[in-house]
C-alpha cells in the first residue's frame, strides 16, 4: 500500500492530534512514497541554562530515501570535514563554517521533510503522567522521564501519519540523556507504546540506533547534524527575545535560517512554537521562515 501522503492520527483535542492537523495542511502533494516504511532522526536544542524555548527537530524520510544524499555528503565531508563532527554548536570552527553551506545543499536532496517544534518552558509537562511511571523508565531522573513525555508526542504525531500496517521503522538520534546509559531501549518500548495507541494495526517493528553506534565514516553523525543545525539555529532565534534578534546575529545562524526558508527543493520544511497562553490553553503555532528570516536578516 502506498503513503503517499500525511494523515493526522490520535485522540481530538490531543497534541499528536493537533501536530498531526498541521503537517497534513502544510504536506500535502509534497511527500515521496512511505511505504518502505519511515526512518526518524532526531535531535534537540534550546536546554541551555535561559533558554526560554526547547527546539525538537525531526527528519522523515522513506527507509532507503539517503542513498543519494549520502553520496553528495561523502563529497562534501573529504575536503573540508575530514573527521570532524558537524553541529550547531561546533560551528565556530573554520572548516565547518565553510562546509556548513555545501552541507545543508546536499541535504535538499532527502525526500521527505524536516520539522522543528520550539516549545515554550512555560508550557511545562505535555505528555502523560502514566508515561513516566513506565516500568521501563522506573530509576530514569525525572528530569529525562519529562523530557520523553514532552518528545514522544511529536515522535508519535510524525510517525504515526506515514505509519502503514507493516512497515518497520527506522530511529537514529544523537547521543541524548533519553537514549544513553542504557535508556535507548526503554526509549524504545514507549515510542512503540506510543504508535500502537494510534495505529493499533500496527505489526512493524521499530529499529534504534543512536550516533553512539557510528561507523567510521560518520553517516549517524551527519544525518543526525541536520536537525541539529535547524534545531539550534531556530532555538537562536527564538530565545534572542521572542523573534527579536540583535543586528549582530552569528553568520551561521542566518546561513541556516535562510535554508530552511527553502521551499523549491525535496526536503520540505514545516516549524511549530508551542505555548501555554494566559487563559492556561496551548496553542500550537506555524513557525513562519519569512518572519524568521526578517529577524536575522534587519
Amino acid at each position: 500500500m502506498a503513503v503517499d501522503k500525511f494523515t493526522a492520527v490520535g485522540l481530538p483535542n490531543s497534541l499528536v492530534r493537533y501536530i498531526g492537523e498541521k503537517a497534513e495542511q502544510q504536506l500535502q502533494g509534497r511527500l515521496p512514497d512511505f511505504s518502505p516504511g519511515p526512518c526518524l532522526v532526531t535531535d534537540f536544542g534550546g536546554e541551555h541554562k535561559g533558554a526560554t524555548f526547547h527546539t525538537y527537530g525531526f527528519l522523515l524520510c522513506p527507509a532507503g530515501g539517503l542513498a543519494s544524499w549520502d553520496e553528495v555528503r561523502k563529497r562534501v565531508r573529504e575536503p573540508e570535514l575530514g573527521s570532524s563532527v558537524m553541529g550547531y554548536k561546533h560551528l565556530g570552527d573554520g572548516r565547518r563554517e565553510r562546509a556548513l553551506l555545501p552541507f545543508l545543499d546536499a541535504a535538499d536532496c532527502i525526500p521527505g521533510f524536516l520539522a522543528v517544534v520550539a516549545v515554550s518552558k512555560n508550557v511545562g509537562l505535555v505528555g502523560s503522567e502514566e508515561l513516566k511511571a513506565h516500568p521501563s523508565m522506573g530509576k530514569w531522573k525525572l528530569g529525562s522521564r519529562e523530557k520523553l513525555a514532552r518528545i514522544l508526542p511529536m515522535a508519535v504525531g510524525f510517525v504515526g501519519g506515514l505509519l502503514s500496517h507493516d512497515a518497520n521503522v527506522t530511529w537514529i538520534t544523537d547521543r541524548d540523556e533519553i537514549t544513553e546509559g542504557g535508556r535507548l531501549q526503554g526509549t524504545v518500548d514507549a515510542l512503540k507504546a506510543g504508535l500502537l495507541g494510534v495505529r493499533p494495526r500496527w505489526t512493524g517493528q521499530l529499529h534504534a540506533a543512536s550516533t553512539g553506534s557510528d561507523g567510521a565514516d560518520l553517516l549517524y553523525e551527519d544525518i543526525t547534524a541536520i536537525p541539529d543545525l535547524a534545531a539550534g539555529a531556530i532555538s537562536d532565534v527564538l530565545n534572542a527575545d521572542s523573534i527579536s534578534i540583535p543586528a549582530d546575529v552569528r553568520p551561521k545562524t542566518k546561513t541556516i535560517i535562510q535554508w530552511m526558508g527553502r521551499s523549491d527543493v525535496q526536503l520540505a520544511r514545516v516549524g511549530y512554537t508551542l505555548e501555554r497562553m494566559d487563559d492556561g490553553r496551548l496553542e500550537l503555532a506555524q513557525l513562519g521562515w519569512g518572519l524568521l528570516e526578517e529577524a536575522v536578516n534587519s
